[in-house]
């Protein structure tokens, strides 16, 4: 998956088949100030992804085809520090834990409550800026590490 950079505004991929769904989510959160984008399925998102990248994505649990789930274990794979927030049906408590086992940031349920929504998200981007910043350290890190057994020898 592409890097983001340059971006003032984080972005979130909101993956749903369900119209009305995706496009309420949309609305909630280009208000709370981050860019949307929506995705009917799993494969567009994923081409999606592979050109413009995102900070955060929300993909409902259930759809047909590939699933939010087959979504979380792909992203995981390219980019761990993205977060993956899995949208399940109110009565899907196995559903939402099997997603956090499988590594997803977290769960929101349907019909979405705006400020959960927002609340969520939030703390998915930070979350994710923390991963990236922190992987970026531990890089530069082992560079200095490498660089100051030279000189000592």
């Amino acid at each position: 998956m592409r890097k983001r950079n340059g971006q003032s505004n984080a972005r979130v991929l909101i993956v749903d088949d369900e119209f009305h769904v995706a496009r309420s989510a949309a609305m909630v959160l280009s208000q709370a100030g981050y860019e949307c984008e929506t995705c009917p399925n799993v494969e567009s998102a994923l081409k999606v992804l592979e050109h413009q990248g995102a900070d955060v994505i929300i993909a409902d649990m259930r759809m047909p085809g590939m699933d939010g789930m087959d979504l979380l274990k792909n992203v995981k794979s390219k980019d761990p520090d993205v977060a993956v927030v899995i949208s399940v049906p109110l009565p899907a408590a196995e559903s939402a834990k099997e997603a956090l086992r499988g590594g997803a940031f977290g769960c929101v349920t349907k019909p979405f409550d705006s400020d959960e929504l927002s609340a969520v998200v939030n703390r998915a981007v930070e979350m994710s800026a923390l991963q990236r910043e922190n992987r970026k350290l531990r890089e530069q890190l082992d560079v200095a590490t490498v660089a100051a057994g030279f000189i000592a020898e």
